[in-house]
């Protein structure tokens, strides 16, 4: 059997969020709630059929595509919402930007990256610190490969179970491809087609079809055979090293001299940071707003966060959801190096955060101005003193009798 090229040089750390859009509906109630009850079960559905949703409710039988009558007969508990990707986009940028303050060194891939597109979110990463990775890793609930290559860090996320990590040295590559199921090959983007037809010929672990050629992957699949060799044999001199990333975001922060334990001395620092950030948008508007409220740790980092119905840059609004989530994270309990809840609550500095810009759309102001509309009003009073607002129409030109030249009639006709 001919292995595949290992490459050796710092390891890849790839993070996966399956299912990412019904992720970020469960984490946004899971941030902006302060009980510890569970967060409800979220479907996100496009053109009336199932786009995205956990794998809890695929337990219950909810695949995706399946039509929202039949995933509510199934789970008559869920909440459904309508696919937003301003709202993915937001949440994702948050959550990269998160990432960034680990490692500057992260890629983003998206669905071009693949031959069809990825029901969920990667990142690959290096040079990061790995302890607080895992910490996020299990606070995010996501998937997380390490490996000496792109491919494989990614087919070891695919392989992890949520929350958990895969370590693959370099030695243990092949033996880790000789049980690894073909079937994660559709997760990290390839036709559902080629998974089926290479196990009808009895290629049931990816180092199987590491022994095929170019030429034969390429006969049977075409491009997408190609990129599947190519996948499956990454070379050092083609992969580099990950690039740095840029954050989509705009975030400021504020250090404290002293640690501060008073509500009363959070506010002013809030209020300061928000005229920055209002500042710094420059026309923009923003759909995602986070706050958090650092310890001596990351372990009592306290986090709280909202997806804004609307994009918006007012300050009126920016600054009352801002108090809600300070008023929030106050109340979430942070945590000691031995994982119980610690009794301090003070706080060493504070960080504002707004992502999911945009750009608004510019609106053609009207030549002239409109009449105002009187449908509505009429509407509520008709409704509330029936057949009373009338108007007078005109029924004959040359009446006989003078009171018949007019007629009245209902204004909601």
């Amino acid at each position: 059997m001919r292995s595949p090229a290992i490459v050796c040089r710092h390891p890849i750390v790839c993070l996966y969020i399956p299912d990412f859009a019904s992720w970020a509906m469960a984490h946004r109630w899971k941030s902006t709630s302060s009980s510890p009850s569970p967060a409800a079960l979220p479907i996100i559905c496009e053109s009336g059929h199932v786009y995205s949703c956990s794998p809890s409710l695929r337990k219950r039988g909810v695949n995706v595509g399946d039509t929202v009558d039949r995933a509510r007969s199934l789970a008559p508990d869920v909440e459904v919402h309508l696919r937003d990707v301003e709202v993915e986009k937001a949440v994702w940028n948050h959550l990269l930007s998160r990432l960034y303050t680990l490692t500057p060194q992260i890629l983003p891939l998206t669905d071009t990256a693949f031959p069809s597109p990825v029901s969920g979110e990667w990142a690959l990463l290096q040079n990061l610190d790995m302890d607080s990775f895992n910490l996020l890793t299990r606070e995010l609930n996501g998937r997380t490969g390490v490996a000496p290559a792109r491919s494989w860090s990614m087919l070891a996320a695919a392989y992890s179970y949520p929350g958990r990590s895969t370590s693959i040295p370099p030695e243990m590559v092949m033996p880790f491809l000789q049980q690894a199921p073909v079937s994660l090959l559709q997760q990290v983007g390839f036709n559902a087609e080629i998974i089926e037809r290479l196990d009808l010929f009895g290629l049931k672990a990816i180092a199987h079809v590491t022994t095929l050629t170019r030429r034969h992957l390429a006969a049977q699949f075409g491009a997408e055979g190609e990129l599947l060799f190519q996948f499956l044999h990454p070379q050092e001199d083609e992969e580099g090293a990950v690039p740095h990333y840029r954050p989509a975001v705009l975030s400021v922060q504020y250090e404290f001299e002293w640690p501060v334990f008073e509500p009363a001395d959070l506010q002013p620092v809030l209020t300061h940071l928000l005229e920055q950030l209002l500042t710094q948008l420059a026309g923009r508007s923003a759909r995602h707003i986070s706050l958090c409220l650092k310890g001596r740790t990351q372990r009592q980092h306290r986090q709280s966060s909202r997806i804004l119905k609307d994009a918006t840059a007012r300050q009126d609004i920016l600054a009352t959801i801002a108090d809600t989530l300070l008023q929030q994270a106050l109340l979430k309990n942070c945590k000691d190096p031995g994982g119980k809840a610690a009794h301090t609550m003070a706080v060493y500095s504070m960080a504002v955060e707004l992502s999911g810009l945009s750009v608004p759309q510019p609106v053609q102001s009207l030549l002239f101005r409109k009449k105002a509309d009187i449908d509505p009003l009429a509407r509520a009073m008709d409704v509330r003193f029936p057949g009373k607002l009338t108007r007078p129409i005109q029924s004959h030109a040359d009446p006989f009798f003078s009171e018949e030249e007019y007629r009245f009639e209902s204004v909601c006709r």
